[in-house]
């Protein structure tokens, strides 16, 4: 089990005193500029989904973040982080969940249209292969040279993350916002148990009944947890507009992975 961190206990920011994120410095101690303009991209995953992204592309070298949505939502929901993440110079990638935003189709022998409302729970399971898809594409560009990846995932799009990092060794942290035991019939205790000595971010509301008992038991299983209680009754990013000190501590859990 890892420390628990209460809403009392002091966080770490990475601002300064005007409020502004502070930069990644260099080996050197300069500091590295922020990341460069949005820029819209799509990929396909393994069964052929193909899935729209926003990239910002940060200093060649730290590992880039993938940012995962919850049901019902768009990559739009994580602008607020991703600005944070972008102004010290971090990659990030925000993606569309299949079925949300513009993923919503195909290719291969037999394409369809993807509407989340219609969903059975087998393509609940599938949005694993969007976060995979996601890494694989970072991977890929040139201008990146991490191979490894920080996960971050909202509600059941923290599901997502766990399962895809369960067996892929390229995800070295993951965080999850209100985390539950089986969205949509999609397990997240068993992902997780095979995390290993990877390090995993749990953040939810404190008087939150639903995620209470999954919150905990995810502290408890995972070797190196750390699960942080917000005030309140907020779900996902909700909770990152009810105390913006999560969102220091977000990013300061990205600035942790990038290689010293």
């Amino acid at each position: 089990m890892g420390p628990r961190v209460t809403p009392t206990e002091r966080v770490t920011s990475t601002s300064d005193r005007t409020g502004a994120p502070t930069a990644i410095t260099g080996s050197g101690g300069d500091a590295v500029a922020p990341s460069r303009a949005p820029e819209p991209v799509t990929f396909t995953t393994s069964d052929g989904v193909t899935i729209h992204g926003t990239l910002r592309v940060g200093q060649a070298g730290p590992t880039p973040v993938v940012l995962v949505h919850q049901v019902g939502s768009t990559r739009a929901e994580w602008d607020p982080l991703v600005e944070k993440l972008g102004a010290a110079g971090f990659t990030t990638l925000a993606i569309d969940l299949r079925g949300h935003g513009e993923s919503t189709s195909g290719t291969g022998p037999s394409p369809r249209t993807y509407a989340y409302g219609s969903f059975r729970d087998t393509d609940w399971r599938d949005t694993q292969l969007d976060v995979r898809a996601a890494a694989d594409f970072l991977a890929a560009r040139e201008e990146i040279t991490a191979q490894t990846v920080v996960l971050v995932g909202s509600s059941i799009g923290g599901t997502a993350c766990l399962a895809a990092a369960a067996d892929d060794p390229r995800a070295v942290r993951v965080a999850v916002l209100s985390p539950g035991r089986a969205y949509r019939g999609f397990d997240v205790i068993i992902p997780a148990s095979k995390l290993g000595a990877r390090e995993l971010l749990i953040l939810r509301a404190q008087d939150e009944a639903m995620t209470q008992e999954t919150g905990e038991v995810l502290d408890r299983i995972v070797t190196n947890a750390t699960l942080r209680l917000v005030p309140g009754v907020a779900h996902g990013v909700a909770m990152l507009a009810e105390d913006p000190t999560q969102v220091d501590a977000l990013v300061e859990f990205v600035r942790a992975a990038q290689p010293r």
